[in-house]
């Protein structure tokens, strides 16, 4: 059986592509995120679902050590100055890296501090951050034939869901995917890369939580929905 893998951003899909790049022959095809999920042809999905708490916080670190680096740049022959290493999304360009430089001079630091803005259309700062994640300068950011209304960091999960066959949860992503090689006959070290921290090392207010769910309703209701299905059901060759 060839399972069609689908990276969701912020899923762990990054492991998931380093596992199929490595193995000859490997029965999981790596799809990346504008994929044509409603491509018949791309059968047997598999999906990673994240609570989307952490994945909103994830997509927020990221962001943010992605357009400090991509600011960060020698004014004389505009190379990165940064050492870091991490991989700058072409679809956050300079525009927002250079707004997004000056809201954290001004002390937008945390995916907490993000919620505040976003949430309140009158603060002053909203439509700033607003335009850094909405996708308003890349018409070709979309999930198959759908264009995408934010950035493919802060889309929610729900864009990549067409009756996928296989869905892991990223609450026990390595069993679960372990059980999910093993049973298509597959024995490797499964790699791990792009760290997150937990929710637990943010702080986030009862009512910006609330704001979170709201917003990402469909994905909320997805997480739980697949939370309460035993694993051997979602992940069952």
């Amino acid at each position: 059986m060839l399972v069609n893998f689908i990276h969701v951003p912020k899923t762990g899909g990054m492991s998931l592509k380093r596992i199929c790049g490595h193995l000859d022959n490997h029965p999981i095809r790596y799809n990346p995120h504008y994929a044509d999920i409603y491509d018949p042809r791309i059968e047997n999905q598999l999906i990673v679902v994240r609570n989307p708490l952490d994945r909103f916080i994830s997509a927020v670190k990221y962001t943010i050590q992605s357009l400090k680096i991509l600011h960060t740049v020698n004014r004389a022959t505009g190379a990165l100055v940064s050492t870091k290493r991490i991989s700058v999304p072409t679809f956050i360009g300079k525009n927002k890296a250079q707004i997004f430089s000056r809201l954290f001079h001004l002390g937008v630091h945390t995916p907490n501090d993000w919620i505040e803005i976003l949430k309140d259309k009158t603060h002053k700062y909203h439509d700033a951050l607003s335009y850094i994640i909405l996708n308003n300068e890349f018409p070709e950011l979309k999930v198959g034939p759908q264009k995408c209304e934010y950035i493919y960091l802060f889309e929610p999960q729900c864009s990549w869901h067409h009756r996928p066959k296989f869905v892991i949860l990223m609450d026990h992503f390595q069993s679960e995917l372990t059980f999910l090689l093993t049973s298509l006959g597959v024995d490797v070290d499964i790699p791990h890369t792009n760290r997150d921290v937990s929710v637990s090392d943010h702080k986030i207010s009862e009512k910006n939580f609330n704001w979170i769910q709201e917003k990402y309703a469909k994905d909320f209701e997805l997480y739980y929905n697949y939370k309460e299905t035993p694993y051997i059901e979602r992940i069952k060759c």
